[in-house]
């Protein structure tokens, strides 16, 4: 940990409720699950208020951002970015560290139906959302 505090430290963090209608669009959509040959296709909010009973919140990608960033409750890097302004929020991270601007790829987008993630929730995937990523709705400031 002494090493670590000797150098310019970032994360970029992601909007809890996009960030899982995404891997709900990777990981169902994308993928379709199979079961004997069968596809298993299961509705966006039922396949977020059943992942807890899953055991799939516990997943490292699926935890909350706020525990990858922390030790003992106390912020560990030195810049915190937001994947929603990510060229802005690059742009300002290179500024700080002396760096010439360089243009961010964006690789691996997804291909959504309607652009605003706040159509795809209703109440139950919503508040399945908001009960989990806690965390991360807080100390990030997130709002729905």
């Amino acid at each position: 940990m002494k090493k670590f505090k000797e150098y310019y430290s970032f994360a970029f963090v992601r909007n809890p409720w996009d960030k899982m209608l995404s891997m709900y669009q990777h990981n169902v959509e994308g993928s379709p699950n199979t079961n004997r040959g069968k596809s298993v296709r299961m509705e966006f909010n039922e396949w977020l208020t059943i992942l807890p009973n899953a055991g799939l919140w516990n997943r490292l990608r699926w935890s909350n951002q706020y525990d990858w960033l922390t030790h003992r409750n106390k912020i560990q890097v030195n810049f915190i970015g937001r994947f929603e302004r990510l060229n802005a929020d690059w742009k300002l991270l290179l500024e700080k560290i002396g760096l010439p601007h360089s243009h961010l790829c964006h690789h691996n987008s997804s291909k959504r139906r309607k652009k605003d993630y706040r159509s795809y929730y209703n109440d139950d995937g919503r508040q399945a959302v908001d009960k989990y990523f806690a965390k991360d709705i807080k100390e990030f400031g997130y709002e729905f």
